[in-house]
């Protein structure tokens, strides 16, 4: 019962307070805007990436325990257009990294131009 009289049951709370800085940066909503944008477009860039690599194994793979004859038509896309899809997908990997260097080299300038005020410790 809740009474006060019998044993204690449960958890007891007891609040112990925290703080701590974090340094925070002025960023103007273009900058922002373009950070978005770069974070888009290198998952963009990273997903195609990804799918054109995946089709090609796929098919190469589906080439590989082929048990009949390969027609004309399958032999030109595995000869021709399957190392263009592969190619494509790695430049849409060059690509990807190249948005995050991009989205780094952003982000080391608003460090860099950015300098600490007093606290208020």
């Amino acid at each position: 019962m809740a009474n006060g009289t019998g044993p204690n049951f449960g958890a007891t709370l007891r609040p112990l307070y925290t703080e701590r800085s974090q340094r925070m940066y002025v960023i103007p909503e273009n900058e922002l805007n373009q950070i978005s944008h770069l974070n888009t477009l290198s998952t963009i860039f990273f997903s195609v990436g990804s799918a054109l690599i995946s089709i090609a194994i796929g098919v190469w793979v589906d080439a590989a325990f082929q048990t009949e004859p390969i027609s004309a038509t399958a032999e030109v896309l595995k000869s021709v257009v399957l190392p263009i899809i592969v190619v494509l997908g790695v430049l849409c990997y060059a690509g990807g990294i190249w948005q995050i260097c991009a989205r780094k080299s952003m982000l080391n300038t608003i460090k860099k131009e950015s300098r600490e005020l007093g606290g208020s410790n």
